[in-house]
């Protein structure tokens, strides 16, 4: 029976034959090996299950005894249902194409989107300045969550229109590159305004190690280019 949970400001996922941990508070990654990875298994609710090949050398091994008491005194790992979940890693829609792959970057700007940009990248820079990642994350989520029913139909014309827009101004104000943590949420909070609430995603890889933020409605990908997407394994959605 499992004997621990991962607390709520952390997430997990499989990468390979390794499990890869994001930590919020912390704001640090920590990737553990496929022996070690495979013994949390038999401990944390939901950990992600390895290879077959992986499981059968660390069934030869020793017990995940020192990385589980790590986890623990990090504040990863939780006794505690009240403040602790299951490890199951999220599951999201592959993405597939750009929602403006093939569309001009024509959108007619008005004085309400300049105006919303120029909000959401304050907010953003004030966000990114003095708040923890972690606080990010709950202001997004809990503002999408009290959204519920209220959030605008996205019709594809206008939520390409309202991208297009947000790529023209953006391009004055910051470059995306090496920035995409910025980018997103400055897409996040832009869109907020017209009560479009997408799914804001922190994705992983490890040959070569990376991380990597992006925005996506369905399989559509709002910023960036999908096939550097697709090399990364998502370990948060909000």
């Amino acid at each position: 029976m499992s004997r621990y949970l991962l607390s709520t400001h952390a997430f997990v996922c499989r990468v390979n034959d390794h499990a890869i941990v994001l930590d919020l508070r912390r704001d640090e990654y920590t990737a553990i090996s496929g022996v070690e990875a495979h013994a949390l298994s038999a401990l944390v609710r939901g950990w992600p299950k390895l290879d077959a090949a992986v499981e059968r050398e660390a069934a030869c091994a020793e017990g995940g005894t020192t990385i589980t008491r790590r986890l623990l005194e990090e504040g990863v790992l939780t006794r505690s249902e009240t403040v602790g979940k299951d490890a199951t890693p999220v599951t999201l829609e592959r993405v597939t194409a750009s929602i403006i792959d093939g569309v001009p970057y024509r959108h007619r700007l008005t004085i309400r989107d300049i105006y919303h940009f120029v909000h959401a990248w304050i907010a953003v820079t004030a966000m990114l300045r003095f708040w923890p990642l972690e606080r990010v994350v709950h202001h997004v989520r809990v503002r999408k969550a009290r959204a519920g029913h209220r959030q605008a139909a996205l019709a594809p014309d206008r939520l390409r229109g309202l991208i297009a827009g947000y790529f023209r101004l953006q391009l004055s104000a910051f470059s995306p590159l090496d920035a995409c943590l910025r980018n997103s949420l400055t897409l996040i909070e832009f869109l907020a305004h017209y009560r479009i609430y997408p799914t804001w995603v922190i994705g992983v890889r490890v040959a070569p190690w990376g991380a990597h933020s992006w925005v996506q409605c369905g399989p559509l990908l709002l910023n960036g280019d999908p096939a550097h997407v697709q090399s990364f394994t998502p370990i948060m959605a909000v």
